[in-house]
């Protein structure tokens, strides 16, 4: 059997490589290769990423915080104040209190000169 040197073929092989340009440029070749598949992998990783966290940013916005309502949130305010001013004057002036369903009503609507003509036409 051959005795085989090992260590000798290797150095051999190194040597080889280290002077030859064909393998030079394989080997650049593989690693820029290498790299530009990770930078794509990277854009894409993060374009998908951004993309999935604005879809659910807008689903949230769109069907989970559903904050129109038909009223104004101001309008509660002020229609409570109203009506208890209204109880309290028609209290007042009257034995009777009339119901405050239609100041109610008024105050509710989204229109401010309709809501004063209204008023004026209860007076």
């Amino acid at each position: 059997m051959e005795d085989k040197n090992y260590s000798n073929m290797m150095a051999e092989e190194i040597a080889r490589r280290l002077e030859s340009d064909t393998w030079s440029l394989q080997t650049a070749d593989g690693v820029l290769r290498r790299r530009k598949s990770h930078a794509r992998f990277t854009l894409l990783t993060s374009l998908s990423t951004a993309a999935v966290a604005a879809a659910a940013i807008a689903v949230l916005f769109l069907f989970a915080l559903k904050t129109e309502t038909t009223a104004p949130n101001y309008n509660r305010f002020i229609a409570q104040q109203l009506m208890g001013t209204a109880n309290y004057v028609q209290g007042k002036t009257q034995k009777i209190p009339q119901t405050v369903a239609p100041i109610h009503e008024v105050i509710l609507q989204d229109n401010i000169d309709s809501i004063i003509d209204e008023t004026l036409a209860m007076r």
